[in-house]
C-alpha cells in the first residue's frame, strides 16, 4: 500500500530495507501475523517504508516460498531506493537506475525475514518505464524466483525485450507485461578425504568421501530449485551413501550409467548447503567423480570434480615366486611361514592378518 505517516514503528529485531518515509507519499510493506495462544492481537512482525523525495504507490505485492517479497507501483521520486542503506557487496544492478518520465512503474524485492545482523544482500529496487508515464498493477513470482509484472504505459519508449508487440504504443495508454529473470551467484566445489600428504589416498575396499559445497555468494536473488546431480563411477566403485546438510531428498542410485540426484530446492543469498557421496573403490585405478548443480530453472549450471588415487596390496607367504623351490621339514619340528605385505605402491588403511592351524 501506501502511506504519508513518517511515525509507524518498526518491530525491534529486524533491518526494515527503507526505516523511514523519505517525504510525500511512500508504498509500504508489512507482515502480520497470527495471534498468540489465547490472544486476539495480530502482532506486525515486519514493515518497511519503500520510497523516494516524492510520491511513491505500492499498488502489487506477490510472495514467495521463502518469505521474500516482490512489490510493484508508480513513483515520482528520482531517489527511488535501488538498494538498502548501506548497499550490499556486491551493489545490485538494476534493470533501469533512474526515473525515466514524469512517473515510472517500480519493482522491488524485499526480504521480511531480515534480522538486525542483516545486510541487505537479496535486496533491490529497480525503475521501469519511459518518457511518460507508467505504473506496475500487478506482480507475480513462480516457484524459479521469476518476476512478471503486468500494467499501464503511456510511453511510446517503453523499454521492450523480445516483445510480443513492439513500438510505437498504439492508443493513449497500452497495458505491458515484464518478465524479470531471477539472478543468484551459484558456485560447487569438492573436497575428498582420507588423504596422504594432501593427496585424496584411499584403499581398494574402504570408503572414499566427496563433499560438495554448494553457495549462493552474492545473489542478488534467491537461488531457486536448486538440484545436485552425480552420475558414479559403478565401473571401479560401489555406492554407500548420499546425504545432503538440510535433510533435502536424495534419490538412489538409478539409471545406466548410475546417477544419484538431490532435491535442494531454495539457497538464500550467502547461504551454504554440503552434499556428501561416500564410495567404496573396488579395483586399484584412479577413481574420479564429478558433481552438477543446477538453479533458477537450469539457467544456471556448474560443476566441481576431484580424483583418488587407489592403493592395494599384496600377501604372500616368502619364498613369494611362484617357481620357488619347496621347503622340506622333518616330522615333529616346527615349519615358520614369514608373510610378506607388500603395498601397490603405498597403502593407508589398516590391514589385519590371520593364521589358523592345520595343515597347508
Amino acid at each position: 500500500g501506501s502511506t504519508t505517516s513518517g511515525d509507524i514503528t518498526i518491530p525491534s529485531g529486524i533491518t526494515p530495507f527503507q526505516n523511514t518515509n523519505k517525504g510525500g507519499t511512500d508504498a509500504f510493506v508489512a507482515k502480520i501475523g497470527n495471534p498468540a495462544s489465547g490472544s486476539t492481537t495480530f502482532p506486525l512482525n515486519y514493515f518497511s517504508y519503500l520510497g523516494g523525495t516524492a510520491d511513491d504507490i505500492g499498488l502489487a505485492i506477490a510472495v514467495d516460498s521463502i518469505q521474500n517479497v516482490r512489490v510493484t507501483g508508480s513513483t515520482d521520486s528520482i531517489d527511488f531506493p535501488l538498494a538498502t542503506n548501506p548497499p550490499p557487496t556486491p551493489v545490485p544492478a538494476p534493470v533501469q537506475s533512474s526515473l525515466a518520465g514524469g512517473t515510472d512503474a517500480f519493482i522491488a524485492r524485499i526480504d521480511t525475514t531480515t534480522t538486525s545482523s542483516s545486510t541487505g544482500a537479496g535486496e533491490w529496487g529497480t525503475y521501469l518505464g519511459g518518457s511518460d508515464d507508467d505504473r506496475g498493477t500487478g506482480i507475480a513470482v513462480d516457484a524459479n524466483g521469476t518476476t512478471y509484472v503486468v500494467g499501464e504505459t503511456k510511453s511510446s519508449n517503453f523499454p521492450l525485450a523480445s516483445p510480443f508487440q513492439g513500438a510505437p504504443i498504439k492508443g493513449s495508454s497500452d497495458a505491458f507485461v515484464t518478465k524479470l529473470g531471477s539472478r543468484s551467484d551459484v558456485e560447487i566445489s569438492v573436497a575428498a578425504t582420507p588423504t596422504v600428504g594432501g593427496t585424496p589416498t584411499v584403499g581398494v575396499g574402504n570408503q572414499a568421501t566427496f563433499t560438495y559445497t554448494i553457495t549462493n555468494n552474492n545473489g542478488p536473488d534467491t537461488a531457486s530449485a536448486v538440484t545436485f546431480t552425480d552420475t558414479l563411477p559403478t565401473a571401479n566403485a560401489t555406492f554407500n551413501s548420499v546425504t545432503a546438510s538440510t535433510g533435502a531428498s536424495c534419490t538412489s542410485p538409478t539409471g545406466t550409467p548410475a546417477s544419484i540426484t538431490c532435491a535442494i530446492g531454495t539457497i538464500n543469498v550467502g547461504a551454504t548447503v554440503t552434499v556428501t557421496v561416500i564410495l567404496t573403490p573396488t579395483l586399484a585405478v584412479t577413481l574420479a567423480n564429478s558433481g552438477i548443480v543446477t538453479a533458477n530453472g537450469s539457467s544456471t549450471q556448474k560443476s566441481a570434480s576431484t580424483f583418488f588415487t587407489v592403493t592395494d596390496f599384496s600377501v604372500c607367504a616368502a619364498p613369494c615366486q611362484s617357481t620357488a623351490p619347496s621347503v622340506t621339514v622333518t616330522a615333529g619340528a616346527p615349519a615358520t611361514y614369514t608373510v610378506i605385505v607388500t603395498p601397490l605402491p603405498t597403502y593407508n588403511a589398516n590391514i589385519s592378518l590371520s593364521c589358523s592351524s592345520g595343515l597347508p
